[in-house]
């Protein structure tokens, strides 16, 4: 959320963020993103070096949006219930997923890339953390095909959306791919 200062750095990553979500990474630009701001290109050079400094403060701005959602899910006492409500994200929240699935799409991209790394790397960590609490000897592997199962889901939700429309219809959906994923066959 941008802040009290009449156009600040956060200002710049929320429009960013805004058409990121409308047009993927490309739609990340100085020119568009000043007529939407009714400014200068010479406000966006106070706050940053280049566009790489704002698709990386953009990428880390929603790491820090994913990390803390994950870490309220780590409260969770059943660990069950954090892969659950874990895969139910990408239906649960829709414009940190969008955006998910448009950095997902730019994940090789030199800005994205280390903290995309990073993003994927502690959800795996958190992901194989409740396998493991749950018994499960192949806990690694479980964490792996989940967070694939998570990722596809935000894949399908911005690729898809009308097949996925009917909200009783991917709750379903979703309940029993979380109960494959937590079957111990």
């Amino acid at each position: 959320m941008p802040d009290d200062d009449p156009l600040g750095r956060q200002h710049w990553i929320a429009a960013a963020l805004d058409a990121l979500v409308e047009g993927g990474l490309a739609a990340v630009a100085v020119e568009p993103l000043a007529r939407v701001l009714d400014v200068t290109k010479g406000s966006f050079y106070w706050h940053f070096k280049g566009r790489s400094e704002l698709v990386s403060a953009v990428a880390e701005h929603w790491a820090r949006v994913g990390a803390d959602l994950v870490a309220q899910l780590a409260e969770i006492d059943d660990p069950a219930e954090r892969v659950r409500r874990f895969l139910s994200l990408a239906r649960s929240v829709p414009r940190h997923v969008r955006i998910e699935g448009a950095l997902s799409a730019a994940a090789t991209h030199p800005a994205v890339a280390p903290t995309m790394a990073g993003v994927v790397a502690s959800r795996l960590a958190f992901l194989e953390a409740a396998y493991a609490e749950l018994g499960c000897d192949d806990a690694a592997e479980r964490a792996t095909v989940s967070y694939a199962f998570y990722l596809g889901t935000v894949h399908l939700l911005r690729t898809a959306s009308g097949r996925l429309s009917d909200h009783d219809a991917l709750s379903g959906y979703f309940e029993r791919a979380a109960a494959l994923h937590l079957s111990s066959s």
